[in-house]
């Protein structure tokens, strides 16, 4: 095995950003880095000069790649992309831990001291070390890199002007295919993973219910502010025609998926969602966001999203709201308690970069690594052998329609990228922190980079 680090991104809109910065840091560093699609870098693992795996889950499905992974020799860390919001500690760990994947975790990567508390009490937690360096997602909101986002700011506001953004979080709901909803919009239909009467269940019902009450709102808040575009910027998982159809042709929205949101939230007015991780991103944005509640629950709302937003418990009171912010954006400012409860949940937010912080945690756990003996050739073999069969199933299932592995959705969840456009990327970091300035892409594979001096 070589020492290489390799960086996956499963969503390119939310994660490329902060995974590039990251690899940046470790290059600049003279340690080799690889970065791209993580569908991409799990079918070729074998034939990759890698070494350390930065994954970003352990959930079941993690659990193949990372045995593969073991038997040819690297050693994981993970941090989890998706544990900033859920419903519950108990339903997060029966919803995104799996014991077989944090089995092979050398390493956790934290947000903050809230993710901290999720790991050290999820099911098949070994006491495995724990790094709080943060996510590098949120060093893209610092003042210092926001510039980064201006020619994408400019562009949307040249495009709509003064625009009223809705981020919505319903793929469980409303599935880029439907065939993979958990629960339909219109009526239950549970996955066969999630059992009758049990919490996720009613959870994904509530979802349900607040997708419909924002598909029934969308044309009376089209009609509310005719002269006001609206973005409707759906999840990446989602299916963005049930959008299109739920504005019967008002000519004031757009339902539009297309570069990091964070760009989408600096161009906005006002944003309104219900428990979308955006709306967190916003209020460490200084931008206002407006939960709408037509439903509550203690159970089953996704809490953080709302306590960081203005609250709007009715179509009229939403219409109120966004009038007021319209007009008055700094109604919106950020309490004394909204501010503790983001310091709960992040850490890095000033100080050194979380790139670097993660950077420097992997590149440790890389020296610690050095000498440390290789599997055997028999595991070597049956993990190469256990990796060629997966690619082939994986290829298999690409040409099968409405698959959770079809190429259809691989490509709607990474487009793709090349090596230009990420040198571009980095040369616009160089200029906003006045580093990485010799650093280059180099493709490696199919959506694959690594990034090193020139």
């Amino acid at each position: 095995m070589s020492e290489t680090i390799l960086l996956p991104v499963e969503t390119q809109t939310r994660e490329f950003d902060g995974k590039l910065l990251t690899a940046c840091s470790i290059a600049e560093r003279g340690v080799p880095v690889i970065l791209g699609s993580r569908v991409e870098m799990h079918m070729s693992i074998a034939r990759l000069p890698g070494g350390f795996y930065h994954a970003k889950d352990v959930r079941r499905p993690s659990c193949r790649i990372f045995r593969i992974m073991r038997g040819l020799g690297y050693r994981i860390s993970v941090l989890d992309e998706e544990a900033l919001v859920y419903f519950s500690p108990s339903s997060y760990h029966s919803h995104r831990v799996a014991e077989c994947a944090m089995a092979d975790v050398d390493e956790f990567f934290a947000w903050g001291p809230d993710n901290v508390r999720l790991i050290e009490t999820a099911p098949g937690y070994h006491g495995q070390p724990i790094r709080v360096p943060g996510n590098p997602r949120m060093d893209l909101l610092r003042p210092d890199l926001r510039g980064y986002f201006e020619p994408q700011v400019r562009e949307y506001r040249e495009r709509f002007g003064e625009f009223i953004l809705i981020n919505s979080n319903f793929g469980t709901v409303n599935h880029y295919f439907p065939n993979l909803s958990r629960v339909t919009a219109t009526g239950v239909r549970l996955a066969k993973s999630i059992k009758p009467e049990s919490f996720m269940s009613e959870a994904f019902t509530f979802r349900a219910q607040i997708m419909e009450a924002f598909l029934e709102l969308l044309p009376r808040l089209a009609d509310a502010f005719a002269d006001t575009p609206i973005v409707i910027r759906p999840h990446p998982a989602e299916n963005h025609d049930t959008w299109r159809r739920a504005a019967r042709g008002r000519a004031n929205v757009h339902v539009i998926h297309e570069g990091n949101v964070y760009g989408w939230l600096l161009a906005s007015a006002v944003k309104v969602h219900n428990g979308c991780t955006t709306a967190v991103e916003s209020f460490l944005l200084g931008q206002p966001s407006v939960a709408y509640r037509p439903h509550r629950s203690e159970l089953y709302e996704l809490g953080l999203p709302n306590s960081l937003s203005l609250c709007a418990d009715s179509d009229d009171v939403l219409l109120e709201t966004i009038k007021g912010l319209l007009e008055q954006p700094e109604r919106a400012a950020p309490t004394t308690e909204q501010n503790g409860i983001a310091a709960h949940y992040f850490s890095a937010l000033d100080g050194r970069l979380a790139a670097d912080r993660t950077a420097d945690e992997l590149i440790r756990l890389r020296e610690e690594s050095a000498g440390r003996p290789r599997p055997g050739l028999p595991a070597r073999l049956a993990a190469t052998a256990s990796a060629t069969v997966r690619e082939v199933e994986k290829r298999i299932n690409e040409r099968r329609p409405n698959h959770k592995n079809s190429l259809a959705y691989t490509r709607h969840r990474f487009p793709g990228i090349d090596a230009g456009a990420i040198d571009r990327q980095i040369a616009d970091y160089s200029r906003l922190l006045g580093r990485f300035g010799t650093l280059r892409a180099r493709a490696v594979g199919k959506n694959l980079f690594a990034i090193e001096s020139a």
